[in-house]
């Protein structure tokens, strides 16, 4: 008996060790206007999905992107992560338009380009249609001809099941939008796909790559707090944001 006890105590500093160790990651959202979603319920439900892994993030929402102008702030995060979209393209009257200068893209690439991860989610990567840098950025990303059937439950099908995004998931039911038509600007892993009712194709919903020595992330889901409360979804945003954020995944 002595011996069992000492044996679980040895397990148990183990654990406790090996957890004072992992440093939380501290991520920012951008997020503060979206066109066709409540950026805010979509912000509010990511945060509370990344707080369901207690300690493992830190997370600060900024309502707004000035802070691509300061550099040294940005280097305080491990990833940033956009829950809005802004559109750099007139759309209507009442809606605003956002354009984001040289100086701020140049600091965003060079941000991830460095070492730091990027996490574009649903239609984020709508933002600043115009801009080739950006664009470069996500790899693939909503463009002029992107578009999705009407909402509704469909497959999402795991595409590759290696990544460690989405190693061991099997294939789920979501209800949500399935976009599809990205345009393409650069090679990235499809880890999620799903068959569009619209191209009647399997459209890449989650993607995955590398860029310069950072990571880039995006993921097509995320239509609505209905949308993002499937289970599955959770952990492949936990794991997506932890992976974006330094190249890992926590078992």
């Amino acid at each position: 008996m002595p011996r069992l006890f000492r044996l679980c105590s040895v397990l148990i500093l183990a654990v406790a060790s090996s957890l004072a160790q992992t440093a939380e990651l501290k991520v920012l959202f951008i997020t503060g206007d979206d066109r066709a979603h409540s950026w805010k319920q979509q912000t509010e439900e990511t945060k509370a999905i990344l707080a369901e892994a207690p300690g493992r993030f830190a997370a600060t929402v900024h309502e707004d992107y000035s802070i691509f102008d300061r550099p040294k702030d940005m280097a305080e995060y491990d990833a940033i992560l956009m829950t809005g979209s802004f559109w750099d393209s007139p759309g209507n009257a009442k809606q605003k338009v956002y354009t984001i200068s040289d100086v701020q893209i140049g600091n965003l690439v060079a941000y991830v380009k460095g070492g730091k991860g990027f996490y574009a989610q649903h239609l984020a990567s709508a933002s600043w249609r115009e801009n080739a840098a950006f664009s470069e950025l996500c790899g693939r990303r909503w463009t002029k001809g992107s578009g999705h059937p009407a909402r509704k439950p469909f497959e999402a099908k795991i595409a590759d099941p290696v990544h460690l995004i989405t190693k061991d998931l099997a294939n789920f039911t979501i209800d949500d939008e399935c976009y599809s038509n990205f345009g393409k600007y650069r090679e990235v892993e499809i880890l999620v796909t799903g068959l569009s009712d619209s191209s009647k194709k399997d459209e890449p919903l989650l993607m995955a790559s590398a860029y310069g020595t950072g990571r880039v992330v995006i993921n097509n889901f995320g239509h609505d707090r209905r949308a993002l409360q499937t289970p599955e979804l959770r952990v492949i945003i936990r794991r997506a944001v932890e992976w974006a954020a330094g190249g890992k995944v926590t078992p």
